[in-house]
């Protein structure tokens, strides 16, 4: 207990007492040790600044739903009334591993210093050392048990719009709608429009690669036959008003086109007079875009929906070169290949989330096959996420 020498700390251990939070696994002490012994003599000039930094870190992860007390020269009390005992302790890890990154540049296993609290008393505070490679397999194990969902209704492709490409080929164009949901409190609160893209001859699938390579012309009709086929199902559904939301993907092509745009616009403005609809863009095909050019298109619809986000290959050039341009957010269609294995699911969002933060205040994951993996999402670090069936893979070439 000699570590707790703020004059504040009795004040928190006395609001504590009598309390069932320690019990529950909701107080935590937040270490700095690592910070303090790297930094050595300098550690008395820094320590300002070190709380500054600790204090607005955890001020952010919390909001008003918990509280923070400094309570020793590298100790932070960390308490969260309303989270389950691994929801608190993964932020709690969360914010520890942000704090040591940013001060020395990494965030090793053994620099992890997070205690449970485990009873508050007259005589001070008792904790153990928790095991950071043990929280996330925990906190999967319970957060979709403890946060139970509301039933899903995923819709598939039901009507289709027949069109002609400008390459000769008849495509049928519908779209899928997916359950969106926001991961803090795993709440549902819209819908996905999944474009779905035939072709008429061969009765494949585009995949979103071979629907973003379509003559512009083409995607502009594709993403207007989706915008309308989905809004049109989306009025017979009675749940709209409580789940206003709709994402909408749509080619940065068809943004730049002032056709297209008005196009929009026009939709937009009736899905929210008429649907109560807020719409939420997500710009598909940035690759190669200038910034300039994208900060212009999405400008230039912002006045007409909800907000703009953008559709971003999972690598980090691609995810920096997209800041500066007037989005409130990055969407990434979630890699099929790691649906089956829950390790690299996780392993990949972390990642992946991680390259985003810096960038994207809302960061969205298409296409997940379970409310489980929405736990997993959320934990790995994204806000919002759909569920919906996998993006067709591209077709392997016979050998």
């Amino acid at each position: 207990m000699d570590r707790l020498v703020a004059v504040d700390a009795q004040a928190a251990i006395d609001r504590l007492q009598g309390s069932p939070l320690a019990a529950e696994g909701r107080v935590h002490l937040l270490g700095l040790d690592a910070v303090r012994e790297r930094l050595g003599e300098r550690w008395p000039g820094k320590r300002q600044q070190i709380w500054d930094n600790v204090e607005r870190c955890l001020t952010r992860k919390l909001g008003v739903v918990g509280w923070f007390l400094r309570v020793g020269e590298a100790d932070f009390l960390v308490v969260q009334p309303a989270a389950t005992r691994f929801e608190a302790q993964a932020l709690c890890l969360n914010a520890l591993k942000e704090v040591l990154t940013f001060f020395l540049g990494q965030a090793r296993a053994a620099d992890l210093t997070l205690r449970e609290v485990t009873e508050v008393s007259a005589a001070g505070l008792a904790y153990r050392r928790l095991d950071p490679s043990e929280i996330a397999d925990a906190a999967m194990e319970v957060a979709t048990a403890e946060a139970p969902l509301p039933p899903l209704r995923r819709v598939e492709p039901a009507a289709w719009s027949v069109m002609a490409a400008q390459d000769g080929r008849s495509l049928n164009v519908s779209c899928a709608i997916q359950p969106l949901f926001e991961l803090s409190r795993l709440t549902l609160i819209g819908h996905r429009l999944q474009p779905r893209v035939m072709d008429t001859a061969t009765g494949r699938v585009l995949t979103p690669a071979q629907i973003d390579a379509l003559d512009w012309a083409d995607r502009e009709r594709v993403d207007l036959a989706v915008l309308e086929r989905g809004l049109a199902r989306l009025k017979s559904d009675p749940r709209r008003e409580q789940k206003p939301g709709v994402v909408v993907p749509l080619a940065f092509t068809t943004l730049a086109s002032t056709r297209g745009r008005a196009a929009l616009a026009q939709a937009f403005c009736d899905a929210r007079d008429d649907l109560a609809l807020k719409t939420l863009v997500s710009v598909q095909g940035l690759k190669g875009v200038p910034t300039g050019r994208l900060w212009e298109a999405v400008s230039l619809i912002q006045p007409f929906c909800f907000a703009v986000t953008g559709a971003a290959e999972p690598d980090r050039a691609a995810v920096q070169r997209l800041t500066g341009c007037g989005l409130k957010g990055l969407t990434f269609e979630c890699d099929p290949g790691v649906h089956e294995d829950e390790n690299a699911l996780f392993g990949w969002l972390r990642r992946v989330a991680r390259l985003a933060e810096p960038v994207a205040p809302r960061r969205l994951v298409a296409g997940l096959a379970s409310p489980r993996q929405l736990a997993i999402a959320r934990l790995a670090g994204f806000t919002h996420a759909s569920l919906g069936p996998r993006a067709p893979r591209p077709a392997k070439a016979n050998a």
